[in-house]
């Protein structure tokens, strides 16, 4: 035997052993080609359940609907508080219905108190009314303006007052909506609505007291046969009296208010 004899014996007897250790495995290539034909089913195309026609058109027009939604809503309002452009506070904020509701019940509840009224009616001394019911038409609306801090409650309460007013007194109805505007419009222009406590303390204060110009200019328009026109005639002095007793009087229910609804503020039964 020469020696390429040898060199391809030993080499055939090489792999022999080689593939004796192996026992028979399959190599690589065989071993990825199996776990490529376990793995085939990957490949196959699941099939998708297709929505029908119906589905889809709600699903658009639910989507055109919050878009819709999305465009009509004011981004300058946030948590139901209207924002100017500045980034502060507007003057005007939106009215709910929970505030119109709780400043009807504040009308109300003034109106009744001041049932008195009557009584006083026929006594011949200019702004006796105003005076006796200068406590409660004070309280009441200063309690309203402390939960409800927006532009325009006064004169919300005001139509529900002169309401009923007109049909006892026109007087009396047509002089609250005046005062009440004048007094909305001081407001905006001095404290730019109801957000300090001042506000509502003077804007509650002025409530009667405004009433008692524009009653006696009423008067001299459309009615100069009233005794309280006339006794402010006849008795100037007393008239200007009985006015800074309307004013004193409104001024103690107003703080009233304001102590009051701070106290119902601290038990959690009305809120800022």
């Amino acid at each position: 035997m020469n020696k390429e004899d040898n060199v391809k014996y030993s080499d055939k007897v090489m792999a022999e052993e080689k593939q004796a250790l192996n026992g028979g495995e399959p190599n690589e290539k065989t071993q990825a080609g199996a776990e490529k034909s376990e793995l085939d089913w990957l490949d196959e195309d699941i099939p998708v359940q297709e929505e029908s026609a119906q589905e889809q058109e709600n699903a658009q027009t639910s989507n055109a609907g919050t878009k819709k939604r999305k465009k009509r809503q004011n981004p300058n309002i946030r948590d139901g508080v209207r924002y100017n452009k500045k980034g502060e506070v507007a003057i005007f904020q939106p009215f709910t219905v929970k505030d119109i509701v709780f400043l009807a019940i504040i009308g109300a509840a003034a109106l009744i108190t001041s049932a008195v009224m009557p009584l006083v009616a026929q006594v011949p001394i200019f702004g006796l009314p105003q005076l006796v019911t200068g406590l409660q038409m004070s309280i009441f609306p200063t309690i309203g303006l402390m939960k409800v801090r927006k532009a325009g409650s006064v004169f919300i309460v005001a139509v529900l007052v002169s309401v009923l007013e007109l049909f006892m007194a026109p007087a009396m109805g047509v002089t609250s909506l005046i005062s009440a505007l004048i007094i909305e419009l001081l407001n905006i222009a001095i404290f730019k609505g109801y957000r300090k406590d001042i506000a509502c303390f003077v804007s509650g204060m002025l409530i009667n007291p405004m009433t008692l110009p524009f009653y006696y200019l009423y008067c001299l328009a459309f009615d100069t046969n009233s005794i309280f026109f006339k006794a402010a005639g006849d008795s100037p002095w007393v008239a200007v009296g009985i006015s800074a007793a309307v004013l004193a009087v409104c001024a103690l229910g107003a703080g009233l208010g304001i102590l009051i609804s701070r106290e119902i503020r601290k038990a959690g039964l009305m809120k800022k």
